[in-house]
């Protein structure tokens, strides 16, 4: 009996390692469509919903904490992330667009800082605002797609205690 345990144990513990919504991923709600995107690093990859798509992460040794997949990207600077100025990573260009400040975010109070970013692909028009805390990561990620006439919103939450880009991680 005690071997079966062991062993009911040894395999939960594996599967819990290799699951999504592990300590090396960051889940944020999508509040419209009620999908949730993970942000997986560890394995360069980020998940919508029920797909996975690769997903390109700056290293340990950059000068930016980022990700870049098809349709999502963030930077910010590991140095002084909220203070003034732009930056580009990866043909997008990042701005800080509200100096860091005390805002109540997701149950508590936190000090974030808005970064900016656009894109142009011919006609299509990416704009994008992130809220982020030095200490705890990013926290909520718009996005506006712009097609012609038409303005496509996407706003996430962040789901867990810390974000991707959180001091520390």
């Amino acid at each position: 009996m005690r071997l079966l345990f062991g062993l009911a144990f040894l395999v939960n513990s594996v599967c819990l390692a290799a699951s999504p919504g592990t300590r090396e991923s960051y889940i944020y709600d999508e509040i419209m469509s009620g999908q949730s995107l993970e942000i997986l690093p560890q394995r360069e990859s980020l998940g919508i919903g029920e797909s996975v798509s690769r997903a390109s992460y700056c290293g340990a040794d950059s000068e930016f904490v980022c990700f870049e997949s098809e349709s999502y990207a963030f930077a910010a600077r590991r140095s002084a992330p909220c203070s003034a100025g732009s930056w580009t990573v990866h043909g997008r260009k990042y701005s800080v667009s509200e100096p860091l400040h005390e805002r109540y975010l997701l149950g508590k109070i936190q000090k974030v800082c808005a970064i900016q970013s656009s894109l142009t692909r011919g006609s299509e028009k990416i704009s994008a605002r992130y809220l982020y805390s030095p200490a705890e990561g990013l926290l909520i990620m718009e996005f506006r797609e712009f097609s012609g006439d038409i303005e496509q919103p996407i706003r996430s939450y962040l789901a867990r205690d810390r974000g991707f880009g959180a001091a520390g991680r």
